[in-house]
Order: structure tokens, then C-alpha cells, then sequence
């Protein structure tokens, strides 16, 4: 350290420099994100691969006898997922999809004339299709675009109801499978804060169970499976830690 001493007026000036320049100081570089939780919903206009026709001649056999019948594919979906990571990140997802509905019901009389009887039959078809997947998750989020994939399998909570006069029909059954889901997703991330984002996306899914049908002679049901798609698009308010 060199120190100059001036004398100017009788005023004492004291000047003192380093001999090496201090370095400057950075701020410390941001972490980013380390984790984020999404709540999800959206709606499935649309269902597509599956036996569509089997779904109209069904509402068609209540509708011609005079009845009444509601039919469609797809409806609301949501889900909750966790995700680990920066920009490549891994996660787990579990949500809820509404896959079919199918509400139809008829009135008819039979009348006999030995002997002299006359019967109503009153018929009711039920049909909620509906499935909970739980998905292993893998997205490439760099900062507002992302695009993921996942798979996993979709636990099957369809309810099925068929009943003339109240009663079940012999030689229907409702199984519930769990079936084959995978999932692609492509969104872009809204920032509203520093930790939280509000998402826009669309998920295409696919999904394929094995179920049991009807009761041949023997007593036996019989295994089919259907596969079916969809696209969902929907939003996402999600917090980032």
C-alpha cells in the first residue's frame, strides 16, 4: 500500500489506492426450478378407434320402440401431476378420464290371448364408461414449451347397467379391467409469478383393455378388448419449488 501525502493550504489529503484491482462481485447464479406440481382439467370432444356403430344401433333399439336414448363418446378429464427436474424432467401422474355414456330406455306392452294377459316391459341400458390412469412421465420443459410422454396403466371404474322391469338380465357382465394407457402431451408454460405458471396443452391418449363379454352355453364369458384414442386439450395452474 503507497500513501502520497499533500500539504495545500494548510488542508491535509490522505489518497490510498489498492495495487491490484478488487474483483467484481457476480450475483449468484439462479438454481431454477427443482420440481413442479400441476392441477389439471380439460375435455375430450372426441373418441376415436373404437366400434362407434355398436354405440348408435344401441341408442337406435330404444329410439325405434319409442323410447329414449343418449349417446356419447368422450367428456371431462383431469389429473394431478408431479414432476422432478429442470429441463429434462421426470414424473408421476394420476387422472381421470370420461371415455362413453350410453343412457337409453323403452316401454312396451305384450299382450296375449291364452291366457288373456297383458305385460309391460320396461327396459334400461346404462353405460358410464370412465378410467383413473396412473402414468410414469418423462418431459423436456426448457422454459415455456414443453412436450412429454408417459405410460403406465388405467384402472377401469366403467359402470354398466342393463335391467328389464328392474331386474338384471342373465348373460351380461360388467368387468372392470385395467388396461394399457399411454399418453403424449404438448403445452406451452405462462408464467404469472416467479413460481407459478398457468399451462396451456393438448394430450393424445391411447388406450387398450381386455374384457369380458357375454356368457356362451357352457357358462363361460367370452374375452374381447377394444382400443380406443383421444385427444384432450385443456389447462393447467402450476406451482414450480
Amino acid at each position: 500500500m503507497k500513501r502520497t501525502i499533500i500539504f495545500a493550504l494548510g488542508v491535509v489529503t490522505t489518497t490510498a489506492w489498492a495495487e491490484a484491482a478488487r474483483p467484481e462481485v457476480k450475483p449468484a447464479q439462479a438454481k431454477g426450478r427443482q420440481a413442479t406440481i400441476s392441477l389439471w382439467g380439460g375435455y375430450t370432444p372426441y373418441v376415436g378407434a373404437v366400434d362407434r356403430d355398436s354405440y348408435k344401433s344401441a341408442c337406435e333399439v330404444y329410439t325405434t320402440a319409442g323410447g329414449s336414448c343418449e349417446n356419447k363418446l368422450g367428456g371431462f378429464a383431469g389429473g394431478l401431476d408431479l414432476w422432478m427436474g429442470n429441463v429434462s424432467q421426470l414424473g408421476f401422474a394420476a387422472q381421470y378420464f370420461q371415455a362413453a355414456n350410453l343412457d337409453g330406455s323403452s316401454t312396451k306392452t305384450v299382450t296375449t290371448v291364452i291366457p288373456p294377459t297383458t305385460t309391460t316391459l320396461k327396459t334400461v341400458e346404462k353405460l358410464n364408461s370412465q378410467f383413473i390412469p396412473l402414468l410414469a412421465q418423462f418431459r423436456i420443459h426448457p422454459k415455456y414449451f414443453y412436450i412429454g410422454v408417459g405410460a403406465g396403466v388405467a384402472i377401469n371404474i366403467t359402470n354398466y347397467e342393463f335391467t328389464v322391469n328392474g331386474n338384471g338380465v342373465s348373460g351380461r357382465k360388467t368387468s372392470n379391467p385395467t388396461g394399457f394407457f399411454a399418453q403424449a402431451t404438448l403445452g406451452i408454460a405462462l408464467p404469472l409469478g416467479d413460481d407459478v405458471s398457468l399451462d396451456a396443452f393438448v394430450k393424445g391418449s391411447l388406450l387398450t383393455v381386455f374384457y369380458e363379454a357375454y356368457k356362451d352355453a357352457n357358462g363361460n364369458y367370452t374375452y374381447q378388448s377394444a382400443a380406443a384414442w383421444a385427444v384432450t386439450p385443456g389447462l393447467a395452474f402450476s406451482l414450480h419449488f
